[in-house]
């Protein structure tokens, strides 16, 4: 009996809190044609110092290319950063994976024109 309730007891906090965190609900990315990547990734909190994104990933092709990670969130609807990535050729595919410190993660592709 005792460990039917502490099972339903242990459901019932994961159930609770997946329900308060998410991943991150989308990544906007924009490039200079000289060296700079900007992104913006949208993931809504009300105290980022608990619930953030705690590291993004750029890839260009297989190559990790800029790696952070964060111990808070910049505000309380995302983050954005900025990252050096060289000078890409047209063509050329970039991948950002942003990851949610509680639960979660979102990928974004963006094509050099």
């Amino acid at each position: 009996m005792k460990s039917r309730t502490a099972a339903a007891l242990a459901a019932a906090l994961l159930i609770a809190t997946s329900a308060w965190a998410h991943p991150p609900r989308e990544i906007r990315l924009a490039y200079d044609g000289q060296d700079q990547l900007t992104l913006s990734v949208f993931h809504g909190v009300e105290d980022g110092t608990k619930h953030f994104i705690e590291k993004i990933e750029v890839r260009v092709g297989t190559d990790v290319v800029a790696e952070r990670s964060f111990s808070s969130q910049t505000g309380p609807e995302g983050m954005e950063a900025a990252f050096s990535v060289g000078r890409l050729a047209s063509g050329t595919t970039v991948k950002v994976k942003a990851q949610c410190n509680i639960f979660g993660s979102l990928e974004a592709t963006y094509q050099v024109p």
